[in-house]
């Protein structure tokens, strides 16, 4: 099956087809969060994609603020009337095979609604492609990870484990949706109570002009959160993209 379908991929491979051109999208829209911050915000993506030809180099920043509501969790902490915000910065670099994938990844992310001070994280692996066909790509990858962050009042604290993901994307046709489904998990190496799990779906429709409508829910994990803090954070957001 792998043969089969890194054949498929060299014939028809939709990042060496691109001839190395720039394809970049920023968006701007409005969310609802649940769990640090049950409120309504903004939120915006820049994503910059450039291939060389059987590799292809991906950066993106996402970021968003909320205005916290006054009210008190069941961990006790207490939320006031305040702006709070994220912010993340992604790099991945990923060179495709005959049915596989050799990538190096690392992530900059900033929570005030978490009370994450900061969290770095770097990985690379490998992945392979369990499913091929018209429009739609569906992979598996995983390799060792490492991560340092701060959180709360806590100073940094690192520990190094291995990270797991799989990804859909679906896009009948050229012209047409995409849907996409994400899960990622990060587990630490000496700690077995210790992870980082997230997941993402989401649709894209074209409009006219390059721009797009985007709608995606999103869910984060974490066992060990800062104290206060509570560990699940779920999001629903609607965006207008544009593709240039």
């Amino acid at each position: 099956a792998a043969v089969a379908i890194g054949g498929a991929l060299a014939a028809e491979d939709p990042v060496a087809a691109r001839g190395g051109e720039w394809e970049n999208k920023i968006a701007l829209g409005a969310s609802l969060s649940s769990g640090n911050a049950d409120s309504a915000g903004a939120t915006g993506r820049v994503v910059l994609e450039k291939p060389f030809g059987r590799t292809l180099s991906r950066l993106a920043l996402d970021g968003g603020y909320e205005e916290r509501r006054l009210r008190e969790s069941e961990t006790g902490r207490r939320y006031d009337e305040r702006t709070a915000g994220n912010a993340k910065f992604s790099a991945n670099l990923k060179r495709r095979f005959e049915g596989w994938y050799a990538f190096t990844a690392g992530s900059g992310l900033h929570d005030s609604m978490a009370d994450v001070r900061y969290r770095f994280m770097e990985t690379g692996g490998v992945g392979t492609f369990l499913a091929y066909g018209p429009g739609m790509r569906f992979s598996v990858e995983a390799g060792p990870a490492f991560i340092q962050e701060a959180l709360g009042g806590d100073g940094g604290d690192a520990f190094s484990g291995v990270r797991a993901a799989q990804r859909l994307d679906w896009k009948p046709e050229e012209s047409g949706f995409k849907l996409w489904q994400s899960v990622e998990g990060i587990a630490d190496g000496e700690d077995r109570g210790r992870a980082l799990l997230s997941a993402e779906i989401g649709v894209e429709a074209p409009l006219s002009g390059g721009f797009s409508l985007v709608v995606k829910a999103g869910i984060d994990h974490d066992t060990d959160p800062a104290d206060g803090a509570e560990g699940t954070d779920s999001k629903l957001g609607a965006m207008l993209a544009l593709s240039f």
